[in-house]
């Protein structure tokens, strides 16, 4: 429930008449009533972005509406089978914490401006926004492919996944980028980490950590415009966090790196 406000998740939970339960492995939303169902990627507060009112303009959502009979007791059923449970308080502690934190994080400083320039004008108020930079250089194993193949297949998603990286944030921004063989930094992609709990495992016993992306945070420019910055960054870990190469990546909150 992180991209949901929670508060709006309270007052569903107050009306009348209405069973609100959550299922930890499913990103989707399903709003079942008497005559009709919805199914699709609103959450219940403006978006699933963490964003609220006008700060969603700009974003689309995508929803399917049926009063079809057949559809709706299908739907029913499908959810029974589901590994779900009530909303606890427990559950709503943690989705507070993780929305104002994924928040925070995505609320533009300035748009469109290099990763230098944000560090150097506003270094102090990243912290706790909770941004991230990793770098790597190790491909992923065979084995390792054919278990994010099979994933891909079974959820029928763009999932994806780190390996091997377990001590890697979860759910928050990662600005990922990998060094080629000739030396050159290459942007991956902006990443969020699934739970520990659902990671998995290919055949070799290496962990996958399953990941998806997420929109580019703090109004930064494309990293692949920005590379000269980028690679200041990059030093600045190996020289302060070690080297990364194909036996180890690195990572660090981007409140801690001065250039």
């Amino acid at each position: 429930m992180g991209g949901t406000n929670p508060e709006e998740i309270r007052r569903v939970l107050k009306l009348k008449n209405v069973s609100t339960v959550q299922c930890d492995r499913l990103h989707g939303k399903v709003y079942l009533f008497s005559n009709e169902m919805m199914v699709g990627s609103s959450n219940a507060s403006t978006n699933g972005l963490s964003f609220e009112g006008t700060e969603a303009s700009g974003w689309s959502e995508a929803n399917i509406v049926s009063a079809k009979l057949e559809e709706i007791l299908c739907a029913r059923d499908w959810i029974k089978a589901l590994d779900c449970h009530p909303i606890s308080k427990e559950d709503l502690r943690r989705a507070r914490t993780a929305w104002e934190s994924r928040r925070r994080a995505m609320l533009p400083l300035k748009r469109d401006q290099s990763i230098s320039e944000l560090l150097k004008d506003s270094r102090s108020s990243l912290g706790g926004k909770g941004v991230y930079a990793a770098f790597y250089a190790a491909d992923m194993t065979k084995s390792g492919h054919k278990e994010l193949e099979n994933k891909q297949k079974e959820t029928g998603s763009e999932i994806d996944a780190f390996q091997d990286w377990i001590d890697l944030p979860r759910d928050v921004p990662i600005i990922s980028f990998r060094l080629s063989k000739n030396g050159e930094l290459i942007f991956d992609n902006v990443w969020r980490v699934l739970p520990a709990s659902q990671d998995g495992m290919d055949k070799d016993g290496l962990t996958m950590q399953w990941c998806f992306k997420s929109p580019l945070p703090l109004g930064l420019k494309n990293p692949r415009s920005d590379y000269d910055s980028w690679k200041l960054v990059a030093d600045w870990i190996v020289k302060h966090k070690g080297k990364f190469d194909d036996e180890q990546g690195q990572f660090c909150d981007l409140s801690e790196v001065t250039l």
